[in-house]
């Protein structure tokens, strides 16, 4: 239930009505709204009082450039806006309820506003009082962080894709319009421009139009940067689906994941039939090699044994019930030795600082014993240790 008060109420008899022939104080400095009729020593100081500045400050206040960003803290704070004062005195009106639904449109975590509490915020004079906005001046520092980006690319941003203009896209990162080319905005050819429309997706800072006052970003830019980390994801005894971009004299591309591309060779495709796929059919199949500079070759047949053995292996190794095996070396490098283990009818590499004492004076053909104590299936290596038995 509610308090309910039952004091008896008493007639306001203030006149607040304001009489006439008094005249406004103009040797204080205060906000176009607020207005000070007294001409007493000590109207400064109790105004600088009410405030939270000191009487110097205010006294010595000076007009703000228009656009510049200035530093204030927070004085006053109802609802749906705040008054803040900067170092030299002068007052910022923040508009809480605007900057709230801007910060909700370009996806930025809502300010906390506090008295007393620091920000930084581009000020406007708008009629005779500095508006300030801490969202517009966020919005500017990003700018100033994407030309870093230019140079020096290692920041992935979330963009959402807007609309389709001539060429590609126009995103959004947090307030800032960027475009995005057509060429930069898949890991292949993109064969349904529509699709893309409302989705948020990652890009890099590729370049910046002085003419026309817009970033280039790129998704190819960011897929190249994880990509090393994305093929260590790929199963080789995985069955996938994925969607055709096109073709070309060896085989037909395909793409899936919206990350990873790769090459159907025509050799897998019966009399030649690589023209019956159009882009944008699906189509199922298996990767089945990645080559050092991450190109990926995929197959239509199921995962050779081999490959499977590897896998395998792989599993003995992280849980531990791996054992020594024998093998016979087959070349001996300045970073290690080449061998073959025959009883998983595999390759392994014993790196350089893996190589035992004994085996300084060994050559290929000698059979010694090996335990196997990394596995990468994707890129098919294999790496071993030399152990005696």
């Amino acid at each position: 239930m509610e308090k309910i008060s039952l004091a008896k109420e008493e007639k306001d008899t203030f006149n607040w009505e304001i009489p006439s022939g008094l005249t406004v104080n103009k040797s204080i400095k205060t906000p176009s709204h607020v207005k000070i009729y007294s001409h007493e020593i000590y109207a400064s100081s109790l105004y600088s009082l009410y405030c939270g500045i000191s009487p110097e400050v205010l006294q010595f206040s000076k007009d703000l450039e228009d656009g510049k960003i200035y530093k204030f803290r927070i004085s006053n704070l109802t609802e749906n806006s705040a008054l803040g004062y900067t170092d030299s005195g002068q007052t910022i009106f923040i508009d809480l309820k605007k900057e709230k639904k801007d910060a909700s449109r370009f996806g930025i975590q809502e300010i906390d506003f506090r008295v007393s509490s620091e920000f930084e915020a581009i000020v406007r004079e708008i009629g005779g009082t500095y508006h300030g906005s801490v969202v517009e001046c966020y919005v500017q520092g990003l700018k100033g962080e994407f030309f870093a980006q230019i140079k020096d690319a290692s920041v992935a941003y979330p963009a959402r894709v807007e609309s389709i203009n001539k060429g590609g896209y126009l995103v959004d990162i947090s307030g800032v319009k960027c475009f995005l080319p057509g060429s930069l905005a898949a890991a292949n050819k993109i064969t349904d421009f529509e699709s893309y429309l409302g989705k948020t997706i990652y890009v890099m800072i590729d370049g910046y139009v002085a003419q026309k006052d817009i970033f280039v970003v790129s998704y190819k830019k960011y897929l190249n940067k994880i990509m090393s980390t994305k093929i260590q994801e790929l199963d080789l005894t995985k069955k996938y689906k994925g969607c055709v971009t096109g073709s070309s004299p060896f085989g037909l591309f395909v793409e899936w994941e919206d990350v990873y591309t790769g090459l159907i060779h025509k050799t897998e495709f019966e009399d030649q039939i690589v023209k019956g796929f159009e882009p944008g059919d699906e189509i199922e199949f298996y990767v089945k090699e990645v080559k050092e500079d991450n190109k990926l070759t995929l197959t239509f047949g199921a995962p050779v044994e081999k490959t499977v053995k590897i896998y395998e292996l792989k599993d003995r190794v992280e849980d531990g019930t791996i054992e020594p095996m024998a093998a016979i070396i087959k070349f001996k490098r300045k970073n290690g030795c080449l061998v073959e283990v025959p009883e998983i009818g595999v390759m392994a590499m014993i790196p350089q600082d893996k190589v035992s004492a004994d085996l300084k004076n060994s050559k290929p053909g000698d059979r010694i014993a090996v335990l196997i104590y990394e596995v990468d299936p994707v890129m098919g290596k294999i790496f071993a240790k030399s152990v005696n038995v």
